[in-house]
């Protein structure tokens, strides 16, 4: 039995487009706000939604990060568990 790989899709550098959008044209393209998006501790997908103009100061700061209220671990659905408020 011959191995065929044709299905196979070969990643390299040269392979990767260009990105048609980047950070020092986000406003140029009409772009008003970012969204952050991870996943927490309860694998549950959060995000937060922040102006680009903030976006583009926090990349300038000396430490960019985004900070997230102590809360946000203690979420049970809807309820905050004891002891996160």
């Amino acid at each position: 039995m011959s191995q065929n790989y044709s299905h196979i899709v070969v990643y390299s550098p040269l392979a990767v487009p260009e990105p048609q959008i980047t950070v020092q044209n986000l406003q140029d393209k009409g772009i008003r706000y970012i969204r952050l998006q991870w996943a927490d501790l309860l694998n549950n997908i959060r995000y937060r939604v922040i102006p680009t103009s903030y976006f583009l100061k926090l990349l300038d700061s000396p430490r960019p990060g985004v900070c997230t209220p102590r809360t946000i671990f203690g979420l049970a659905f809807t309820t905050v568990a004891e002891g996160f408020r």
